[in-house]
């Protein structure tokens, strides 16, 4: 519902409050100098005035104070149409006259909230108005439940539902309330509802037909919960807080207490928070939280608060006290201070030790090996710490002892030994040393050492170790003397020499301890053999030949003995041949040819070349040095000795050598002229044959290796000088160089400017001209195509340069072979830029969307670069001379100009004006005053859109044009149902037009007189279910209440009431209540008849026939009057000409039930319509008797008026429409008998 409808019909008539004024002459009395309404409202403001009877008063207005000067709000635009003043009666005494002047302001809206003040205007010039005024707040609708004081010694309270004017605090309490549990609507209704102490319900209220608008809920505490700061663990020495939140309105107020003591924990105990600044251990508990408000107190569940901290230094108790002897028993504990409680970890000489963490530390039997300092660790997981050692010393005799050897293992004579005695004993023991259980003279702490060992101190060593708690020895240990192998020897079986293919043995023996294993040698390489066996050859082979040792070893040491050869005679092997260097052999260099061959006695070798003997030494290399031509050929070699000759394979000598010195030659030869042909060859002597390659001015050539080279045809860029490299594996070697000189006219000559770039007037420049010719070219200047007078090789120099020097240059080389002109150079003069102007293309106006190019020129050299400035705000742009925007929008509009700027300077330009035209944006409406309508209020419907030139705008309804003024909000005053439609507006200029989103104006009232329908239709028999149906026209939907008539509401919401197993009591009239924000209507009566048996309902058909004959009867003699008045009417129609066209007619009555005589027989004129042609109705009154019980059947409705239980009145409404003409009798007797045929078959029903 909109709260501007719910409020309307709401007038605030306020007292009247003296003001206070300066002079008696004058005074003012307001109604309140503070008035709070509600939105959509009307607020009437009376102020009482007194002036001088000498003055005369021009004007009385009321005005705010959201102007500087007072303006009649009368002709205030915000208040246009809501405004009246009201003035009452004025009187005039002998000295003052005094006056009332009512401000009546109606729709009230949130921005009239002001200060409003009276002034009068008098005839001398002057004005009073009072200061302060009268401040007027304008809200929202608003409910609130109040808690009114708690009767003594209950445990229920009452609830007020008031409506709240929260601005001012000005309450006022609904006398007609809905209340709500757990927003259910209940039964109960008023302005006060029982609020039992302590229950879990919430409860609100609303005004009748404002369930939507409740207020907001009230409600006990809910079960407190407590949560605390910062999370996580708390560790004491940190600040915490606990807060308790808990739901509940009104806001619940908080207590503490902590459980473990029942009192106060000595800290902050009233209030939501809790804190403890810092925690310490003893903080420890449980706390409980109390939320408390009138509606009831709620406790939470207990929580608590576990300080946690790291163990303290912990302490070591040693149980018994006192020296420990081996054997006994003796507890360590530890005990340390933390929490969570502290595990405790063992440390002896630093090694944590295996034990359960809490438990002392208990060594039951003390054993030696338990002596050591203990301390223990406590630990959680916020830290730990270590305690303080302790000593634990067992004393013991001596353990048994042990004997070490060192070095240990085999002891070598001439070496040195160490035994070293050693037993764990508590005092430390003395030692003495036995060698052949014969004791030894030596210190009794000291080791006993051998150095040098020697052979006699080979025996069995012990030791004896004691204390003062006893004696013990050690086990034996035996001193052996190791040493290597001495020098082997070798003997040969048989000896002397030996030949391939007999048999031969070698044995090797030496002296060693532990006994020696053998390895044979052949060439100082070993052998695979057993090496404890003699080496056998069988069947000896020439490979057999060598040196032989072997080598005796032991654990100690090894020896080798000394070699014996072992001699095979054999015939030569097939010889081989080796060439050094192996590879080409070049001329002037040196190779040896060597011959081997395996063979015994050494064989002797013969050269042959070409198969031929070559004369040298049998047993030398065959060397040629230093190699020539006829040395190449092919060679091989034959060894020999007594037992046979062989020859080997042959090998061929080649001889290899760099290239000589090329020569080149040109053909043709002489002069070369540009576009001839010349062909330059290269030869040299090389083996390999070699390539060549050709150079240019020492620059390597693109040619294959071996031809000669061709310029074909010659061209300038060919001059230079040649020359070629032969080259092959071996080496390389160039050539003497040619120059081939060709002959060419110049080249096109290419002029420079120095110096380079720019050339400002006043300057110096040197143009220099260059073309390449031969022979060299002469030049020749010139100006715009005019010869300068100048030197024909030197550069032509501006100095200084001057305005008349400006234009084209060019040069002219020539030699006898021709000539050539360059190319023009320009010669251009710089400065800075002149006054630049601005053009606009296209010219005129500019419309958005379209195209528009500013140009920016100024004279200057080099050419200027522009800025562009908007509104003297340069734009981000690129320098250039154009500024393009493309498309045009309206943000464009504005101010340009631009800036000309090159290295020399830059001037500005002037300004002008582009003014961007564009249609209409999208329009937007806006209404006032917005929400709901109510039909016959006024609303204004607001249109706008940004457009350049200025949109007029036209209205729509339902997309139809309608007429008003193009540039004016558009009034609907007073709105009727017809204004009811979507709206919208078009903004339309000479550019183009454009249509706004619709806005749907619903026209607000009322519910419709409700019609009431029965389900099952007919007679209703007891113990039976019916259900009575509402329904009615309203904007907005109507809610629905049902009432039965002399028993008030039956607390049924909503269109449909069932009454299930329906009893005779419950028969009788009944009508629904259709209610909205706009007002209320209830339906006419609908009677529901219950039959209780079927004796009673055969009576009341015999009762209602009898009335069935006396309405008939009744209905035959109302024809007859009405027939007889008609007759009348005519003929006095006839003598006063006629009768006025329209008359104000009764609209049809409908049947009553159960009314004893005839009342308001005619309707009020304020309740008669003009129905054109219709005359006045005629009623018949029927009574009809009937029993106490007896019920008018349920299918006439109307409007109910209690009588006496004996008897009914039927009213019938006949209306008559007339013709034009009157009819004769005949006729209208036939329309009678029509009608009164309808109501006897209507009347059968009984």
């Amino acid at each position: 519902m909109n709260l501007r409808t719910a409020a309307r019909g709401f007038v605030a008539f306020l007292l009247s409050l003296p003001a206070l004024q300066g002079n008696d002459d004058w005074a003012f009395t307001y109604s309140s100098s503070n008035i709070c309404v509600l939105r959509g409202s009307t607020v009437e403001i009376r102020c009482n005035y007194k002036y001088p009877y000498t003055t005369t008063v021009d004007k009385i207005l009321w005005f705010t104070n959201k102007h500087n000067e007072p303006v009649d709000l009368r002709e205030d635009t915000d208040y246009t149409g809501r405004v009246e003043y009201s003035y009452g009666k004025h009187r005039c005494g002998y000295y003052s006259c005094t006056g009332t002047c009512t401000l009546r302001i109606k729709d009230l809206t949130q921005s009239d909230s002001a200060e409003y003040k009276f002034r009068i205007t008098t005839n001398e010039g002057g004005a009073l108005s009072d200061l302060p005024g009268v401040k007027l707040s304008v809200t929202d609708y608003r409910m609130e439940v109040i808690i009114l004081p708690k009767p003594t010694s209950q445990n229920w309270l009452e609830l007020e539902c008031h409506r709240m004017c929260h601005l001012t605090g000005y309450r006022t309490h609904s006398m007609y309330s809905n209340w709500y549990r757990n927003e259910i609507q209940q039964r109960r209704q008023g302005s006060t509802y029982r609020f039992d102490i302590n229950s879990e319900y919430r409860v609100s209220c609303a005004a009748t037909g404002f369930k939507h608008l409740p207020s907001p809920s009230v409600y006990a505490p809910e079960t407190p919960s407590v949560g605390w700061t910062p999370p996580g663990v708390i560790m004491a020495g940190s600040s915490v807080n606990l807060t308790c939140t808990s739901e509940a309105n009104p806001v619940a107020k908080y207590t503490w207490s902590k459980v473990t003591t029942g009192h106060s924990p000595g800290h902050t105990v009233q209030g939501q928070q809790l804190s403890f600044h810092p925690i310490q251990s003893s903080d420890s508990g449980q706390y409980l939280c109390k939320a408390k408000n009138d509606l009831g107190t709620t406790t939470s569940s207990p929580f608590s608060i576990d300080v946690k901290y790291a163990p303290k230094t912990p302490s070591v108790s040693v149980r018994p006290p006192g020296e420990i002897m081996e054997g006994g028993s003796v507890t360590l504990s530890c005990s340390s201070d933390a929490n969570p409680a502290a595990n405790y970890t063992w440390f002896k000489d630093n090694q944590p030790l295996p034990w359960e963490p809490r438990r002392p530390y208990t060594l039951d039997p003390v054993r030696s090996k338990d002596r050591g300092m203990y301390r223990c660790q406590a630990e959680n997981q916020y830290g730990y710490l270590s305690s303080n050692s302790v000593f634990i010393d067992v004393l013991y005799a001596p353990k048994t002892p042990s004997v070490s050897v060192r070095p240990p293992g085999e002891i070598k004579e001439g070496g040195s030994v160490t035994l070293s005695c050693s037993s764990d004993a508590n005092p430390a023991a003395d030692y003495t040393w036995f060698k052949d259980n014969q004791s030894l003279l030596w210190e009794p702490r000291r080791p006993y050492t051998l150095d040098p060992v020697r052979s006699k101190d080979r025996g069995t060593y012990r030791c004896h170790a004691e204390n003062q708690y006893g004696y013990l020895g050690s086990n034996s240990v035996f001193i052996d003397v190791q040493y290597a192998p001495k020098t082997p020897s070798v003997s040969v079986r048989p000896p002397g020499g030996i030949k391939e293919g007999g048999s031969v043995t070698l044995s090797c023996s030496s002296d060693a301890n532990p006994a020696a294993d053998y390895t044979w040698f052949k060439d100082n390489q070993p052998l695979l053999w057993e090496p404890s066996q003699p080496y056998t050859l069988d069947p000896v082979s020439s490979k057999d030949r060598g040196t032989y040792h072997c080598q005796a070893e032991n654990q100690y040491g090894y020896l080798g003995s000394n070699s014996v050869f072992i001699d095979v005679l054999y015939a030569p092997k097939t010889p081989s041949v080796s060439v050094r260097p192996p590879g080409g052999i070049k001329e002037g260099g040196s190779v040896t040819l060597s011959c081997s061959s395996d063979a015994n006695p050494a064989a002797d070798y013969t050269w042959f070349k070409d198969n031929q003997p070559l004369l040298w030494e049998p047993s030398q290399p065959y060397t040629l040095d230093p190699v020539s031509s006829k040395d190449r050929g092919t060679y091989h070699c034959q060894a020999e000795n007594q037992y046979g000759y062989l020859g080997s394979n042959s090998v061929f000598i080649d001889v290899l050598y760099a290239p000589k010195t090329p020569s080149v030659s040109v053909r043709p030869p002489g002069g070369i002229k540009e576009g001839g042909s010349v062909t330059l060859s290269c030869s040299s002597d090389a083996n390999p044959a070699a390539d060549y390659t050709w150079f240019k001015d020492n620059q390597p050539l693109l040619w294959e290796p071996s031809q000669p080279y061709t310029l074909d045809p010659v061209s300038s860029k060919d001059r230079g000088t040649y020359h070629c490299q032969a080259e092959n594996q071996y080496g390389y070697l160039g050539s003497n160089s040619v120059f081939i000189d060709v002959l060419y006219a110049p080249k096109t000559p290419s002029v420079s400017v120095r110096p380079p770039g720019e050339i400002k007037e006043g300057g110096s420049v040197t143009l220099s001209c260059s073309s390449d010719a031969n022979p060299a070219a002469d030049y020749t200047w010139f100006r715009d195509n005019q010869p300068l007078p100048w030197e024909p090789r030197r550069p032509y120099t501006l100095d200084p340069v001057r305005s008349k020097d400006r234009g084209t240059y060019r040069c002219h080389a020539e030699n006898q072979y021709g000539y050539l002109g360059s190319n023009s150079v320009f010669i251009d003069v710089l400065y800075a830029p002149k006054t630049p102007s601005v053009s606009v293309r296209p010219p005129g106006e500019i419309m958005e969307g379209g195209s528009v190019t500013l140009s920016c020129s100024s004279d200057a050299n080099p050419a200027a670069d522009y800025t562009w400035f908007k509104d003297n705000q340069s734009l981000l742009w690129e320098p250039r001379r154009h500024y393009t925007l493309d498309p045009v929008r309206s943000k464009d509009r504005g101010t340009y100009r631009c800036h000309a700027e090159n290295q020399y300077g830059y001037l500005g330009s002037n300004s002008v004006f582009i003014d961007v035209q564009y249609a209409p944006k999208t329009p937007s409406v806006s209404v006032r005053p917005p929400g709901g309508i109510k039909e016959g209020g006024s609303v204004t419907l607001s249109c706008s859109s940004d457009a350049n030139p200025a949109a007029d705008y036209t209205w729509f309804k339902d997309n139809q044009p309608l007429l008003w003024e193009p540039s004016q909000p558009y009034t609907l005053d007073p709105v009727s149902s017809k204004d009811r439609g979507t709206y919208h507006c078009q903004a339309e200029n000479q550019y183009g037009y454009l249509g706004s989103n619709s806005v749907f104006i619903d026209v607000l009232y009322a519910p419709k007189t409700p019609s009431v329908s029965v389900r099952p239709p007919g007679g209703i028999k007891e113990g039976g279910s019916v259900t009575l149906s509402c329904s009615s026209d309203a904007n907005p939907a109507a809610d629905y209440t049902w009432f039965r008539e002399h028993g008030g509401s039956v607390g049924e919401l909503g269109e449909n009431y069932t009454i299930s197993n329906i009893t005779t009591e419950l028969g009788g009239n009944y009508y629904c209540e259709a209610r909205n924000a706009v007002g209320l209507q209830n339906s006419t009566l609908m009677f529901l008849n219950v039959t209780a048996t079927p004796s009673s309902s055969s009576s009341g058909t015999t009762t209602v026939a009898a009335g069935t004959v006396a309405v008939l009867l009744a209905s035959i003699l109302l024809i007859i009057f009405l027939w007889m008045r008609r007759k009348r009417a005519s003929r006095k129609a006839r003598g006063q000409g006629g009768r006025p066209d329209t008359r104000q007619e009764s609209p049809p009555c409908p049947v009553y039930d159960n009314v004893s005589a005839l009342t308001n027989r005619s309707a009020s004129a304020a309740q008669r319509e003009p129905i054109e042609e219709q005359d006045d109705p005629h009623y018949a009154s029927i009574h009809i008797s009937r029993s106490k019980n007896q019920e008018v059947a349920g299918g006439f409705a109307g409007s109910l008026v209690e009588s006496d239980h004996t008897e009914q009145v039927l009213y019938s409404a006949i209306n008559l429409k007339r013709p034009k003409a009157v009819p004769d009798d005949s006729k209208l007797m036939s329309e009678l008998y029509t009608t009164i045929k309808y109501m006897s078959q209507k009347m059968h029903y009984f």
